[in-house]
């Protein structure tokens, strides 16, 4: 969530190098932030880093579909407007599919749609989980950091639930 801060301290210090982990870096041509995408310019010191999100995320939803007792997943995300979020838990819902989950059985809930809190409510995400376990959910992946923690939490707390996480485990 800080790639505009990233692109902005690249731009001023061109003698410093920057590397964003999970940050695609798309700049116009003066070197701005391109909130179009179309991605025309460059910034020779700022590497982003971005991974394939939804091949972990489809290995997760493979687990949990393979381990999963009552054929109900469950998927906590932060917001659905960072894009390997939303990777993460179509991969998920991908890699369930694959081992005979029906689309119906992976329930999927975001923190948030504020930024500043999609990543950083426990509580929220500890109270979706519990939410998506009352439903049968009997294993819970999470993509929401610091929110995440608290789907971690409610999966531990409730007896043959298993938690898998991203980022916070």
């Amino acid at each position: 969530a800080i790639t505009d801060a990233t692109t902005i301290a690249a731009k001023e210090y061109p003698n410093v190098k920057f590397i964003g982990v999970d940050q695609a870096v798309c700049v116009n041509e003066q070197g701005s932030a391109d909130p179009t995408f179309a991605c025309k310019g460059s910034l020779p010191n700022f590497q982003g880093l971005v991974f394939k999100e939804e091949q972990v995320g489809y290995l997760a939803g493979v687990l949990a579909a393979s381990v999963t007792k009552t054929g109900v997943v469950g998927a906590v995300g932060g917001i659905n407007t960072i894009p390997p979020v939303v990777k993460y838990i179509n991969g998920y819902r991908n890699g369930a599919a694959s081992v005979g989950i029906k689309p119906e059985n992976v329930k999927v809930a975001y923190v948030s749609t504020d930024i500043t809190k999609a990543f950083n409510d426990p509580g929220t995400g500890k109270s979706i989980a519990q939410q998506m376990i009352g439903q049968k959910a009997d294993a819970i992946f999470q993509v929401a950091g610091l929110s995440g923690a608290g789907a971690i939490e409610a999966a531990c707390a409730a007896p043959g639930v298993i938690g898998i996480g991203v980022d916070v485990d």
